[in-house]
């Protein structure tokens, strides 16, 4: 059912995908986030579910979201954690 073709299944897994970093972020230590931030993508990357057939270009790409989504959590981190800012505004923000 999620992977057909008029339904979006990158908004999904993307959604999903960001509402696990925005709570490791708030609720876990950085070390402890870190499967959260590399697993997605390569889960995503191996099955097609978001990009459809494996490519090599895309392999190149993988890096690149993991640094995204390290900055994400940092920012998170660091608004919420460091500055004591509201949960929404936090995740916002960061955005």
């Amino acid at each position: 059912m999620l992977h057909a073709q008029t339904y979006p299944n990158q908004l999904v897994v993307g959604i999903a995908v960001n509402f696990l970093l925005a709570s490791s972020a708030l609720f876990l230590t950085f070390r402890k986030t870190l499967p959260v931030i590399l697993i997605p993508s390569l889960a995503a990357l191996a099955s097609g579910f978001v990009f459809g057939g494996f490519s090599v270009f895309l392999a190149y790409l993988v890096p690149f979201i993991w640094l995204g989504n390290a900055a994400y959590v940092y920012a998170i981190k660091a608004l919420k954690v460091v500055s004591g800012i509201n949960y929404g505004v936090t995740v916002l923000a960061g955005r």
